[in-house]
Formats: C-alpha cells, structure tokens, sequence
C-alpha cells in the first residue's frame, strides 16, 4: 500500500469526479468544520483503486497524533471503485515515519473498502420504522417507560436550527463534565448556517426552561446522533429520551431510514442506546501509541488527580 498527502484543494478536485464516494465525515459541507487541522491521505495499490483518509492532527508539542476527528464517530472515507485495502501495519509505519506518536481511527462499519485491523468500538443503529406511530414498539420496556415519564411531566419538544444557544448548553455541559473532545466544533457550528435539511436541533422544555438540547446531522438516509446534554438543573434521563425519541420522529418525517448513535466506551450509555432497539455493529479501527505518548497520557491523570 502506498500513502501520500495531499492538499485540500487535490481533495476536493478529487472529490469532485463522478464516481467517487464518500461517508458523511468526508462530506464537504462537515469538513468546513474544520478550517485547520485536517490532513488528507491518500491511499492506494498495485491492484486496487484510491482511497482518501480525512484524519485530524493534534496532540501536544512533539507527541503528535493522528486521530478520528472530534465530534465525529467515523474517519472520513472517500473511495474510487471497489477494490480499496488499508493494511493497518503499513498505515502505522507510514505514519510513524511521518512522526505521530498516537494513532485512533475509528472506521464506518459499512465501509466501502476492507480495513486489516483491529476491532475498535462498537456503534448503535436502528433501522426506523415508516411511520413514528410504531416507533415505541422498537424500544426496550424501560426505555418506553421513561419516554412515558416524560411525557406525564408534559415535557413539550421544538425542532429547530443549530443556533449558538443551543450549542451553548451543550458546551456549559461538556465544561461540568471536563469533556474536551468537540468542543471546538461546537463553537464553530452555529457559525456555519446548516440548512434545515441537513443538521438539526432537538430541545425539550419545561414551559419556558430547556432541561435537555441534542444536535443531529444527516447524510443521505442516515441521521447521526453528534451530541446531547442535559442542563444544569436537570438530572432525569427521561428527558433524554423524549428528546433522542423526537429527533427520531422528525426523522422519519423526512424519510431517514436509520438512526446512528455513535455508540460508546462507557458501558452504561451503551446500554441506554441499546435500550432503544438500536443494533450494535463493530467498528474497524487502527489504534496504536508509541512510550513517549503512553508516559506522557500517564503523567497527565497523575497530575489531575
């Protein structure tokens, strides 16, 4: 497999050309999320088609890294015909070369191309139903009771553009909650004007108090789950619910046939997507860091503690 960098404005030529395809996280209107930091790496051998990688640099000083974007479940994927290998081994060496010391790439599981890697984390979707009449008939016996909880409490629910408000209550939760990844983005998204058709907000209310906001991205007939929060006043998962249920119900609305979630590390939101139908599909990763980054990530949560 050969690797090389390429500048964004070859991506987006290469974009352009009629049978090229990509995933939602390659899509040009998400990568203007990301004025800098991105680093396209394109991909390809003897006997197989190209294949573009959207990769985010970070890290700190000298411990440079390469990982899966913030704020976004999948690497961002765009391939030329249907022949396209990543050899993990030869993306790491490349890599290293390259001087990252930290790699942590999450693949889409309906990845066009065969990645040779290792398992990474698990994702959740649900296929949803043609009408939001059926849809509780999807969700677990506690997750249909907590939607009743909130619907007893006449918790009322608007669907409504990204607006820095809304992002706003999103990042104060990430701040409580010492949560860093996707915080630039949430900063930058209401700057952006999605259309309607796109990205959408979902906010739950109690008369006039928001007690729980959540954002949504579509691609195709997919919609993403980027990010929900509660407010600061609020501790009731059922609120959650009515919410992620009624982004799920706007979905079906405008013909979304399935519902990502993303998936989690932390057992216990994994059950919780679980416990709305949702079917978890493993994800290919590439992960792999070098001592330099393991003493460094060691000093730090010594240092936060």
């Amino acid at each position: 497999m050969t690797c090389q960098w390429i500048t964004r404005k070859d991506y987006h030529e290469r974009l352009a050309l009629s049978n090229a395809r990509y995933n939602a996280f390659a899509d040009p209107l998400w990568i203007s999320l990301y004025p800098s930091g991105l680093r396209f790496l394109q991909c390809w051998s003897a006997d197989s088609d190209w294949l573009i990688l959207v990769l985010c640099e970070g890290g700190v000083p000298n411990l440079r890294s390469i990982i899966t974007p913030p704020f976004a479940p999948y690497v961002g994927e765009v391939t030329m015909g249907n022949r396209c290998v990543v050899d993990g081994d030869e993306l790491v060496r490349f890599l290293r070369k390259e001087g990252y010391r930290l790699l942590h790439l999450d693949f889409s599981p309906s990845s066009d191309f065969l990645v040779h890697s290792s398992p990474g984390k698990q994702t959740f979707r649900l296929s949803l139903p043609d009408s939001a009449r059926e849809l509780p008939a999807c969700f677990h016996s506690k997750t249909r009771n907590m939607l009743s909880k909130a619907l007893r409490e006449q918790s009322s629910v608007r669907v409504l553009p990204i607006t820095w408000e809304v992002a706003e209550r999103i990042l104060d939760h990430y701040h409580r909650k010492h949560i860093r990844s996707g915080q630039d983005q949430l900063k930058v998204l209401p700057a952006l004007s999605w259309p309607l058709e796109r990205c959408f907000a979902v906010e739950v209310m109690q008369g006039d108090r928001v007690d729980w906001s959540g954002l949504f991205y579509i691609h195709e007939s997919t919609c993403y789950y980027l990010a929900g929060a509660l407010s600061a006043s609020n501790t009731s998962n059922a609120t959650g619910t009515r919410g992620i249920a009624a982004a799920m119900e706007e979905c079906i609305r405008r013909g979304i046939r399935t519902f990502d979630f993303e998936g989690s590390s932390i057992p216990a939101i994994a059950r919780y997507f679980a416990g709305f139908g949702a079917i978890p599909e493993q994800c290919p990763a590439i992960r792999s860091e070098d001592w330099l980054w393991k003493m460094q990530r060691t000093v730090r949560g010594v240092f936060r503690k």
